[in-house]
């Protein structure tokens, strides 16, 4: 969960949800976007059908449905051609396929249930003797499985720990029944969608803002089942960008940059690779002043921890600080790096300083990070992807007032988009604005455009 407290904007449009996560000095947190074509999968329950076993890794490969295929990294005491209740625990990613469990974890906001397994755990930061009272008043209930307490959980009153319990409870029975009365792989269980999500698995929210009415109304409704968000999920009422609130547009496209400016001077740059992700640590001005260098590379270290939450930057990272002499300050910067990754939801392994002065760490990977998302790659030159440009549009096209036709005026890549994947987008838009949009190609612009063109 992530335990900051913050606020949280939602944005809904015809191609996509984008949510953002901002804390109390409404610095971006974290950054999130769900195209309605390509929805995530995580958590998502299906009845699936073991294809083929790779008996060197153990692992195998599972039909699901749609003819969609998921990673099983551990098949033993499984054999082809078995049906198996899995969920869904990593998206695909570029040519990587999904991944699943045969170890299903139900979520709610104050609790999870794992029906396969028995017992009571605690989520990390969870105090538990002050919440190992309450769990005496659940045992009517609790018959089977391991249930977690999340944070929110720990100051819930008993009666929504238990109420939450036993609609877990009957969510497993109903998978279980779809299960028994399914021949061929099938979903069981949808994945919740992006925005109930991350309500579910934020532990403090000060606030909700929501820019779609229909929207608001469905999140809304979620405060009967978890009431300590009630009064805290509101419609933005403003004609304008809701992630105009607080700098959000600014801040995000600002996450895409390979270079991070440092308050008090220097910089991070941050380079991605296939194998590992690269931070550099830079400040010319503070070379051979120690107490300047030793500033900046503090300030890095939060700065570092602050951008890979961000941008979800994982696997192996190696973070390269100005050279420090003192034995003493290049420790202080691997404690500065591992208590700002406290924060962190994801699992994080601060590996140390190596004899050269690096600074090794490991981080879970969970969906692509925000460059794979949003950028794409053309020769030599980086700029955002077709459909993230077309998804813009789209949201442009529903603010445009005036008199006269919408005209969008771009690239056959993001033309193509419009009348491909975002076709159902497109519709839905033009069904919004009450009139078609008109579609011209043009490969010589640089920046696609949209316009009212008087008829």
């Amino acid at each position: 969960m992530v335990n900051t407290p913050i606020e949280i904007l939602i944005e809904d449009s015809p191609a996509e949800v984008r949510v953002a996560l901002l804390d109390e000095n409404r610095k971006l947190l974290r950054f999130f976007r769900s195209l309605y074509c390509r929805p995530s999968k995580i958590d998502g329950v299906y009845l699936g059908r073991l294809s083929a076993v790779d008996k060197i890794t153990g692992g195998g490969f599972v039909d699901l449905d749609k003819g969609e295929t998921a990673f099983l990294p551990r098949t033993k005491g499984f054999t082809e051609g078995q049906n198996l209740i899995v969920q869904v625990v990593r998206d695909e990613h570029k040519d990587k396929s999904a991944v699943v469990t045969t170890i299903p974890t139900l979520r709610g906001r104050y609790i999870s249930l794992q029906p396969q397994r028995d017992g009571i755990q605690f989520e990390r930061g969870v105090p538990k003797s002050e919440v190992v009272n309450k769990l005496t008043d659940i045992d009517d209930v609790f018959k089977k499985g391991r249930i977690t307490i999340r944070g929110p959980g720990a100051d819930a009153p008993i009666r929504e720990i238990r109420d939450e319990l036993k609609s877990l409870a009957r969510k497993w029975e109903e998978i279980q029944d779809k299960a028994e009365s399914a021949s061929q792989p099938n979903c069981l269980m949808p994945a919740p969608e992006i925005s109930k999500r991350i309500l579910r698995d934020t532990n403090f929210i000060e606030q909700v803002l929501v820019g779609d009415r229909n929207l608001y109304y469905r999140l809304d409704k979620i405060t009967e089942y978890w009431p300590d968000l009630e009064g805290r999920i509101m419609f933005f009422r403003d004609q304008t960008n809701i992630f105009s609130v607080g700098d959000a547009e600014s801040q995000w496209l600002a996450a895409l940059d390979r270079e991070v400016p440092l308050e008090g001077g220097g910089r991070i740059t941050i380079d991605e690779t296939e194998a590992l992700i690269a931070i550099d640590v830079d400040s010319a001005r503070a070379r051979g002043k120690s107490d300047a260098i030793r500033r900046i590379n503090l300030a890095a270290m939060s700065e570092i921890a602050h951008q890979i939450c961000l941008r979800n930057l994982a696997g192996l990272i190696v973070i390269d600080p100005i050279s420090m002499s003192n034995r003493k300050h290049r420790k202080e910067l691997v404690d500065i790096l591992r208590r700002a990754m406290k924060e962190d939801d994801r699992m994080t392994d601060i590996l140390g300083m190596t004899p050269g002065g690096l600074i090794e760490m490991t981080r879970q990977r969970i969906g692509a990070n925000l460059s794979e998302e949003f950028l794409a790659k053309r020769a030599l030159d980086t700029h955002l992807t077709a459909t993230c440009e077309a998804a813009d549009l789209l949201r442009r096209a529903l603010t445009s007032h005036g008199p006269g036709r919408p005209t969008v005026v771009a690239h056959s890549d993001i033309i193509a988009q419009l009348r491909g994947m975002l076709s159902g987008a497109l519709a839905e838009t033009e069904s919004r604005i009450g009139q078609s949009i008109i579609l011209r190609v043009d490969n010589e612009i640089s920046v696609p455009n949209i316009y009212l063109e008087r008829i």
